[in-house]
Parts: C-alpha cells; structure tokens; sequence
C-alpha cells in the first residue's frame, strides 16, 4: 500500500510542469486574441492599413510567446531558457490545434516564419522571468 501512495505522489509531481505550460500556453493564446481583435478594429477602420496584418500577426504571436514563457518560468522555478521554450512550444501547438479546428482543416500559415518567432519569444519570457 505505501508503494502505491509513492507512486502516485511521484505522478503528480511530474505531471505538474505539464499543466503548468498547458495553462500558460492558454494565458497566452488568449492575449494573442485579444491583440489579434484590437488590430483587427483598428484595420477595419483604416483600409489603407491593411498590409500590416502580417505584422500585426506576427507581433501578436510573439507577445503571445513570451507571455507563456515568462508564466512558466514563473511557476516552475527552474532553468528560464528551457522552460520557456517549452511552454512556447505548447503554445505553438495549441495555436496550430485552434487554427485546424476553426478553418476547418484549411490551415496556411508559415509554419517556417512562426516556429522560430514563437520560440524565441517563449525563449525571452523565460529569461526575462529569471532574471527579474
């Protein structure tokens, strides 16, 4: 009976790091919709904007990132880099799951532009938070 008390205590304590990203990647999926809904209104208004929806794009990711990244790290206490490149990583992950499911499969995104801006914005998060 101990023996099974050990083990599920061992679980829990590893699988805490994972709902830890999980939560933090969803903090930052939500701040890039809230960004993403901001720059919408603003292009909607001004129909000369319309080519910097890229940029809003792509600077709503990486704020996106480096939010996950500075709450993981946050949370977990660890090595700021690794953690943060983690939850950034779920936070791509998740970002792709909620495009598929809302274009219905039809994705087209520039998996080669996002990856490596999101990574380093989940990069930065975590070591801006360890160095804070």
């Amino acid at each position: 009976m101990p023996e099974i008390i050990r083990t599920s205590k061992r679980n829990k304590k590893a699988c805490k790091p994972i709902f830890v990203y999980a939560f933090c990647s969803a903090r930052g999926i939500a701040l890039t919709l809230i960004i993403l809904g901001v720059g919408a209104a603003i292009l909607l208004n001004n129909s000369s904007f319309t080519f910097f929806i890229r940029v809003v794009i792509y600077l709503s990711l990486g704020i996106g990132a480096l939010l996950s990244g500075y709450c993981a790290h946050r949370r977990l206490k660890g090595r700021g880099m690794v953690n943060g490149s983690v939850a950034a990583l779920f936070y791509f992950l998740l970002f792709v799951i909620i495009t598929v499911i809302l274009l219905r499969f039809n994705i087209k995104i520039n998996i080669v532009y996002i990856l490596p801006l999101v990574l380093l914005g989940g990069i930065t998060g975590g070591i801006i938070s360890a160095n804070k």
